[in-house]
């Protein structure tokens, strides 16, 4: 009996080990799209600036 005792609370522990990574990954994740977000809205404002300006140097 107590090796069955052992073994379930053995396997409760990894189930909380492995509940938290993913919890952890999860967070890295949302960072990591966040900072993707960011990057991505930095990049369109960038080009539509370097447009207007390249047409505004067209028509002078």
């Amino acid at each position: 009996m107590r090796l069955l005792i052992l073994g379930v609370s053995r396997n409760k522990r990894e189930i909380e080990k492995r509940k938290i990574k993913i919890k952890k990954n999860r967070e890295l994740a949302r960072e990591v799209a966040r900072y993707r977000v960011r990057y991505l809205m930095r990049e369109n404002a960038i080009r539509s600036i370097a447009s207007l300006k390249i047409e505004n140097m067209g028509r002078e």
